[in-house]
Formats: C-alpha cells, sequence, structure tokens
C-alpha cells in the first residue's frame, strides 16, 4: 500500500459534498417569507443542489433558500405533495456562496388559500476550495 503524498482531492468528489435536511414545520395560510429552519456549515461553501419534499400540501406553497439574507435560488421554488422536486440555483455564483459565519435559511411563503406540513429540503454543498487555497 502506498503512502498518502498530498492532500488534492477533487472537490466535486461525491465524499466531498455535505447534505443538511432542513425542515419546516406547519406553515399556516397568508404567511410570508417566514423563516423555517437553518444551518451553519462552519466554513466557507458553494451550494451544488436543492431538493425538496413535502407529505401534505394544499394549494400555492413556495419556499426559498437563503445564504443569510441572500436568495441561493432563481426564485421561490413550488411545491406538489408527495413529490420529490428540484429547486433551481441562482444563475449568479456569488448567491451560492457562503463564507465560514454564513447560515443557510429555509423560507417558506403560503398564498391566501396554501398550507403545508411536512416539508424537507435537503440542501448540498461543498467547501468552497478556492477560498481556502487563496
Amino acid at each position: 500500500m502506498s503512502p498518502v503524498v498530498d492532500r488534492h482531492i477533487d472537490p466535486d468528489a461525491d465524499f466531498a459534498q455535505h447534505t443538511v435536511l432542513l425542515g419546516a414545520k406547519d406553515v399556516a395560510i397568508s404567511q410570508t417569507d417566514i423563516l423555517q429552519d437553518a444551518f451553519l456549515p462552519g466554513f466557507p461553501f458553494e451550494i451544488v443542489a436543492v431538493e425538496h419534499f413535502a407529505t401534505d400540501q394544499v394549494n400555492t406553497i413556495t419556499y426559498m433558500v437563503k445564504i443569510g439574507t441572500t436568495d441561493a435560488l432563481a426564485g421561490e421554488t413550488g411545491v406538489t405533495d408527495l413529490t420529490r422536486g428540484d429547486a433551481t440555483l441562482h444563475a449568479t455564483r456569488a448567491n451560492v456562496l457562503g463564507s465560514a459565519t454564513d447560515v443557510i435559511n429555509l423560507h417558506a411563503t403560503s398564498d391566501g388559500s396554501g398550507t403545508f406540513t411536512g416539508l424537507k429540503v435537503r440542501v448540498t454543498f461543498k467547501r468552497q476550495l478556492d477560498v481556502i487555497l487563496a
């Protein structure tokens, strides 16, 4: 067996990515941009994917993943109950980057008749190596 001679890994390798599952409590009608859950990675990071699943949804409800107060998604993302879905990341790379002190936040919005329970949002992120190596 040969020894490890450096610490260089492919930052896109599966084992170099991290996942956090954020959840939303029951959201009543007519709620706007309500913070539901948060996670602090503790290192410079880049969000690479966001998926969602809800157990019960009525009418129009959406969510947004933010880094601090910055929208990390292209827009509010709608949910269909009992269906796994993918969110679209913001086209501006700066919007999906966070520092060691930035928090990943899950916000929810419901319309005048929309409600949901059991929303789970999986956020996949990786270390921001260009910051570490700079």
